[in-house]
């Protein structure tokens, strides 16, 4: 019994693999091979069938990543500077288009528990105004959800310490253990 959807991972440690699982209040069924754990079949969680709907849609920028990836080594071993750099642009390139889908993908299913999970496992490459903009237009009913808490939380700091915004006092020991 959970209060809210969440990700939990299966871990096989004789095998030292995982499995995202989505649990919820629900009968769920994992099965796997042994032999090729990375393609569970995962029944019986709408939130897990949510989720693999969105991974199957970015995969495209998962492939394209992979190719310039490949690229990449390939011009380093040969020491080309300029196709590196080259690479470097695609590939940045690719990842920004992949988060603006995946901002885009969280506004469009903004009751989902999987939007809010999405955001902020990107969070560190999102900007303050990119953050707040889609943690704001979350449905309410995520509003005690762990990731929206998250998410509202670290908006929350990062307006407090935004460049502009007036210094916060703190104290510190210095050191003979005296506040400073």
């Amino acid at each position: 019994s959970v209060k809210s959807p969440e990700l939990y991972y299966l871990t096989i440690k004789q095998f030292n693999a995982y499995i995202p699982v989505w649990v919820e209040n629900s009968n769920i069924k994992v099965e796997a091979d042994l032999k090729n754990l990375r393609n569970p079949i995962i029944s019986g969680s709408k939130s897990q069938a949510t989720f693999d709907a969105y991974r199957d849609s970015t995969k495209r920028f998962q492939q394209q990543e992979r190719t310039l990836g490949q690229q990449y080594s390939q011009a380093r071993s040969q020491k080309d500077a300029q196709k590196m750099q080259e690479i470097e642009k695609m590939y940045n390139q690719i990842e920004a288009k992949r988060m603006n889908f995946m901002l885009d993908y969280a506004i469009k299913n903004n009751k989902s528990v999987v939007s809010p999970y999405l955001v902020l496992s990107n969070s560190y490459m999102l900007s303050l105004n990119q953050l707040d903009s889609v943690t704001s237009r979350f449905d309410s009913t995520l509003n005690n959800n762990e990731y929206v808490i998250l998410l509202k939380n670290r908006v929350k700091t990062l307006k407090r310490v935004t460049v502009g915004q007036p210094f916060v006092d703190f104290t510190l020991n210095d050191p003979d253990g005296k506040p400073l």
